[in-house]
């Protein structure tokens, strides 16, 4: 996996929560370890809310703070100020991801479009929902916890992409450009 952090098209990171290349909040780098823990095991169960306890196992693991509801209240309070008071909603009884563009949803939708685009035999519409994200470049996946999960996963479907790309480019007559694909 290559270790930079660029993705493209770079408007993807612009428009919202970028969790594949650098963790950023539209553009603006996002600190801290926890913090981005927080938001990627958000995005693993968006739209669903995930609980306290939840939250509080995929962030601190088996280093659970003194008081760990009011450290995730804290981690929350910090998240939302380096984002938007809407990215982390309060559900039940824990968090839920508020509606916001995130990158590993849109190349989790596009890789999906293209299956289905291939499945029906339309060479045409694969490619079109493919061509936009096969530069992506992803980060290292090297975090085992909630933020490495979403990469690996982005991987998977960032790879069969590509496969799907390079099939739709051959079928389509462009064997030479499929190569690179295949």
């Amino acid at each position: 996996m290559n270790a930079r952090a660029a993705i493209v098209p770079a408007d993807l990171t612009e428009q919202g929560l970028s969790l594949l290349g650098e963790v950023s909040w539209h553009g603006t780098p996002l600190p801290g370890d926890r913090g981005h823990a927080l938001l990627a095991a958000l995005v693993l169960q968006a739209p669903r809310s995930v609980t306290t306890h939840g939250l509080i196992d995929a962030v601190w693991g088996e280093d659970v703070p003194a008081n760990p509801a009011k450290a995730l209240q804290v981690l929350v309070s910090r998240t939302r100020a380096h984002t938007s008071g809407e990215l982390v909603v309060r559900a039940g009884e824990g968090y839920a991801l508020g509606e916001c563009p995130v990158d590993a949803r849109v190349l989790a939708v596009a890789a999906h479009s293209a299956a289905d685009a291939w499945r029906g035999g339309d060479a045409g519409r694969t490619s079109a929902a493919t061509t936009p994200l096969v530069g992506m470049v992803l980060a290292a996946d090297d975090d085992n916890g909630p933020l490495g999960e979403v990469r690996r996963e982005a991987a998977r479907r960032l790879d069969r992409l590509r496969t799907l790309h390079g099939l739709a480019l051959s079928a389509e007559g462009r064997h030479r450009d499929a190569l690179e694909w295949l």
